[in-house]
């Protein structure tokens, strides 16, 4: 969160120390967890919204994207 002293630290100096220990703090919140959560259910919403479309390739593929973008690892 931005009001989280560690992450407006480095927000107003970043330093390798200051995004190290703002790093620390995201890990250990429940922000990244959220974060994927909110991105599951968009790319739930994006794939209901290509049901009308035909199946074809390119719907197959932007459905594969959806999924792709919250499975990814880096």
């Amino acid at each position: 969160h931005p009001d989280d002293p560690a992450v407006r630290r480095v927000l107003e100096s970043p330093t390798e120390e200051t995004v190290r220990e703002a790093v620390q703090v995201i890990a250990a919140s429940p922000a990244i967890e959220r974060a994927l959560q909110t991105a599951r259910q968009h790319a739930e919403q994006a794939k209901a919204a290509l049901e009308p479309l035909a199946e074809t390739v390119y719907r197959a593929a932007l459905c594969e994207l959806a999924d792709f973008t919250v499975r990814r690892q880096f």
